[in-house]
């Protein structure tokens, strides 16, 4: 198969924003150019668009953007930043014959058809049951979460349901939240600012970011720091295992996200598979479920580009983001 025309392609999280240009060859894509913006840092996407475009000299004709929120008629207002984003406004103004957005979490999942078996570490074996959901779902800035049903991919908000504690330690964590904000969501917990949180509640020692506390945890000379990424591994493996019971995701799972592929030795050492399994009268259900870790950048990038690809050459697609 020819290679296709260049694609301008961006994924959008809460933290950052990174951009490249996709060529289809065979039968993946190629990336080039790829940059990293800090949200922070700039007023909005679209100028972080434009400052990318003049630097890599590039002049698209279409553009696909996975971006960090719900997609509602044409525009998203990111959960996690202060950014906002219409489909129209940005077509316009970067003068592309198409733009689309996409959900990031269906951006990914629909990047790992480009992914190798290099790409991915196991954390738990199990067997994929052929014709059921895969659940793909991992913590950032937010908690993505998506799931795969054959060749479709179904964006879903489930890092906004409300969390569940389990046992002594996890309700007096909640209780200590609550204290500021009595809407203990599991996206709360589980992301980057999830984490301080929980080490907050648990220590008032100036540690204010997840790489510190990580950092912390893995040299092993700060007791909340450990603590903090126990419970985060445990309500992780809860929060994982009550989705797959919710869409019956027997196709496995898939962890994604931008802090496990950080910590992978402390994720496997942990007690995420054990809470996992831990559903009751449901274990059985659960043992057979394999996880994976993608650890791997850029999957939401293939899957930018080949969902605006797939666009052009099949019309029928258009509208379905």
């Amino acid at each position: 198969m020819p290679s296709t025309d260049e694609i301008l392609v961006a994924d959008i999280g809460g933290t950052n924003a990174r951009f490249a240009i996709a060529q289809r060859v065979d039968d993946t894509y190629s990336l080039s150019e790829i940059r990293r913006y800090e949200v922070a840092k700039h007023n909005s996407a679209i100028d972080v668009a434009k400052e990318y475009l003049q630097l890599s000299s590039f002049s698209p004709g279409c553009a696909c953007f996975a971006v960090a929120g719900p997609i509602i008629d044409g525009e998203v207002t990111f959960t996690n930043s202060k950014w906002h984003l219409n489909a129209e406004n940005v077509r316009k103004t970067l003068k592309l014959e198409r733009f689309e957005l996409v959900n990031d979490f269906v951006a990914l999942a629909e990047g790992i058809k480009f992914l190798t078996d290099q790409d991915f570490l196991e954390i738990k074996a199990g067997i994929v049951e052929k014709g059921k959901p895969t659940l793909v779902i991992g913590p950032g800035t937010g908690l993505g979460q998506a799931i795969i049903l054959g060749s479709e991919v179904i964006a879903t908000e489930g890092g906004h349901v409300r969390f569940a504690p389990v046992g002594e330690r996890q309700k007096k964590l909640v209780a200590a939240l609550e204290v500021s904000n009595p809407d203990i969501m599991v996206e709360r917990l589980l992301s980057g600012n999830g984490l301080v949180e929980v080490y907050r509640s648990l220590s008032s020692s100036p540690l204010h970011s997840g790489e510190a506390i990580t950092l912390a945890a893995e040299e092993g000379h700060d007791q909340a720091a450990m603590d903090s990424l126990d419970l985060f591994f445990e309500i992780l493996g809860q929060v994982v295992g009550d989705a797959v019971l919710s869409t019956g995701a027997r196709g496995g799972v898939i962890l994604a996200g931008g802090i496990l592929p950080n910590i992978t030795k402390l994720l496997l050492a942990s007690k995420f598979t054990d809470r996992f399994c831990g559903k009751g009268t449901m274990r059985s259900y659960m043992e057979p479920i394999p996880i994976r870790l993608i650890i791997r950048d850029h999957a939401a990038l293939f899957g930018a580009a080949d969902r605006l690809d797939r666009q052009a050459r099949s019309p029928a697609l258009r509208g379905q983001i």
